[in-house]
């Protein structure tokens, strides 16, 4: 739904960085559809492709791209949290279908928490309270703007940084791998 709007951002991120190096990792159901997508984008994007290859190989590479990135352009809420832990730090930008956007608004609304905003939904921003992340949501999800962000982000990426590790250390980082935490708190309550 975005990927054009991701290809329209490089253009003004690659003339400023004209040595910088576009990697898209792409999920094994929709490899041809990422590669046709990103095919007239500039920068000549590196596709990482988990087809006829192990799945931990492909996860492997893919931490090391995010870990090697200075900065990421993401459209996904998951993978925040997989550039956090590579402290990898990033512009987000998604969109929904407008009857969505509308119902999310309404439900955003109606939460007296205000841990939710209808224009906060990186979860990085979302753990910290923050905006740290920058987020171009809906109609605000434009190639332009994202390239600003990204130019920004670039210039000073110390607050995301922080913001990261603070996350990460909430969630466990450097502890006991999570799985082992939840079986461990299981056999505790027996």
């Amino acid at each position: 739904r975005i990927g054009p709007r991701l290809g329209a951002a490089l253009g003004p991120i690659l003339a400023a960085h004209p040595s910088a190096r576009v990697v898209v990792p792409a999920a094994r159901g929709v490899v041809s559809l990422v590669k046709d997508l990103v095919a007239d984008w500039p920068g000549d994007p590196i596709v990482l492709d988990p087809t006829d290859r192990p799945v931990e190989a492909f996860e492997q590479d893919k931490r090391a791209a995010f870990a090697a990135a200075d900065v990421a352009l993401a459209s996904s809420g998951t993978v925040a949290l997989e550039l956090a832990a590579a402290n990898t730090p990033r512009v987000s930008g998604f969109d929904m279908h407008w009857l969505s956007r509308k119902i999310v608004r309404y439900l955003v609304a109606r939460n007296p928490s205000g841990l939710a905003k209808p224009d906060r939904g990186n979860l990085i921003n979302i753990l910290t309270q923050s905006d740290v992340v920058p987020e171009f949501i809906g109609a605000r999800c434009r190639g332009d703007l994202m390239a600003d962000a990204v130019l920004k982000v670039l210039s000073n990426p110390e607050p995301q940084r922080a913001a990261m590790r603070s996350v990460m250390t909430a969630l466990g980082a450097g502890e006991t791998d999570p799985g082992t935490r939840a079986a461990q708190a299981i056999l505790s309550r027996l």
